[in-house]
């Protein structure tokens, strides 16, 4: 019978014609008693030994797989690099006229027995974000007024609107400024008669406690958020209050 230990391709090559040399022979009995915890050739054996050893173990020719691998890797990133960008005409992105508000709903494509309705639009709100409904059918409305421009967020043009149904028809018919000179505002869920804000890197607590609309308590319920960046990136910060079945806010 051949000997185990030998390799039976004395002059075998890889796919790429590299010649791959003859393996060493390695004791078995030596290999198993060396290998330690993590499968790892231990140095008690030689090179050619560990060599050997480690193709036994995991399949495969260490160096042979640097060289597969890189050439790889040097055919990708040369054929991303060379890459040109596709070209893009008007047909490709056409552009769309403004559409009144009153005519949106006319523009969605709905499911049968869904429909869209209008409920409010300008002037009652301007580059809403987030919005949240409450026990009395009020809708507090995000407006992120500063965006996209990050130069804008220290000059707190964000606000928060606060619209009412007076005729109860679904239709909002008024509203005020609940609260102004926030800082990108990006989310808004209500509570004990408020609503929790983010406006980063703060968590607000607002209320109206004379119901005249505006909000006159207003509490940092939580700071730190974006501690430390050096620059904050409008998409990235707090974007929605989620109400969990452990009945706390997330």
């Amino acid at each position: 019978m051949p000997d185990a230990n030998k390799s039976s391709r004395p002059d075998a090559r890889s796919p790429l014609g590299v010649p791959c040399p003859r393996e060493p022979q390695v004791d078995l009995d030596k290999r198993k008693s060396a290998i330690g915890s993590r499968g790892h050739a231990p140095a008690a054996l030689d090179s050619d030994e560990r060599y050997s050893l480690y193709r036994a173990t995991v399949g495969f020719r260490p160096r042979l797989s640097r060289v597969v691998y890189g050439i790889i890797a040097i055919i990708v990133v040369g054929t991303v690099s060379r890459a040109a960008e596709p070209p893009v005409t008007a047909r490709d992105l056409p552009p769309f006229p403004a559409v009144e508000p009153a005519n949106a709903p006319a523009t969605l494509k709905l499911r049968p027995g869904v429909r869209a309705d209008l409920v409010a639009a300008e002037p009652l709100v301007a580059s809403p974000v987030a919005a949240a409904f409450d026990e009395d059918a009020r809708l507090y409305v995000v407006e992120m007024r500063d965006y996209p421009h990050p130069e804008q967020h220290d000059q707190r043009l964000g606000r928060i609107r606060l619209l009412f149904d007076d005729n109860d028809d679904g239709v909002y018919d008024r509203a005020t400024v609940f609260a102004k000179d926030l800082g990108w505002p990006t989310a808004v869920i209500c509570w004990d008669g408020g609503v929790f804000i983010a406006c980063t890197p703060d968590i607000l607590y607002l209320k109206d406690t004379d119901n005249d609309g505006v909000a006159d308590v207003r509490k940092v319920a939580f700071t730190g958020l974006a501690a430390g960046s050096p620059r904050l990136n409008v998409q990235a910060l707090a974007n929605a209050f989620n109400w969990g079945l452990d009945n706390r806010i997330h």
